[in-house]
């Protein structure tokens, strides 16, 4: 299904399965559930980022440049979407994750590069919860929050 899906003979894409709550969030038990029982509501990959494109790694591309690719190349379907990436304000894409119920932001610099493996001030997860401090927060973020936004400056606490 995948492959016919995505206009490459071969590629490593970065994302998240998970199974969508009738309110389009993420669900992680429903997810657990699905994998351990078998017949269930579907699961969907999310995908976030392209690394490898026909042999070719990307990982030293600007992330802004890697989402191009990856709009041109996946024809999204009801079990495969591409997480949008949204450019603008930060401040009001994270209010409206917080009112929608979607467990944060995951803020990426658009000229990043992709590191595999390290934490990097080039992204963050920013929390929805209220007493979650985006300085405080784990920096990987949970699969209940298919957001993306792309900035040309992080957010930080003190700011």
């Amino acid at each position: 299904m995948l492959p016919a899906r995505l206009a490459a003979r071969s590629a490593v894409l970065d994302g998240d399965l998970v199974v969508v709550d009738r309110w389009g969030r993420a669900d992680r038990p429903a997810l657990a559930a699905r994998l351990a029982d078998g017949p269930g509501p579907p699961i969907v990959y999310l995908v976030f980022d392209l690394l490898y494109l026909d042999g070719h790694p990307l990982l030293g591309l600007h992330l802004k440049r890697r989402r191009e690719l990856l709009d041109r190349l996946l024809r999204p379907g009801d079990t495969i979407v591409a997480v949008p990436a949204i450019s603008g304000d930060g401040r009001a894409l994270h209010a409206a994750a917080v009112a929608q119920g979607i467990a944060g932001v995951v803020a990426r610099h658009r000229r990043s590069p992709y590191l595999p493996g390290v934490r990097s001030q080039l992204w963050r997860f920013i929390p929805a919860a209220p007493d979650a401090s985006p300085g405080e927060a784990e920096p990987v973020p949970p699969a209940a929050a298919p957001v993306l936004a792309l900035i040309e400056r992080l957010p930080f606490p003190d700011e």
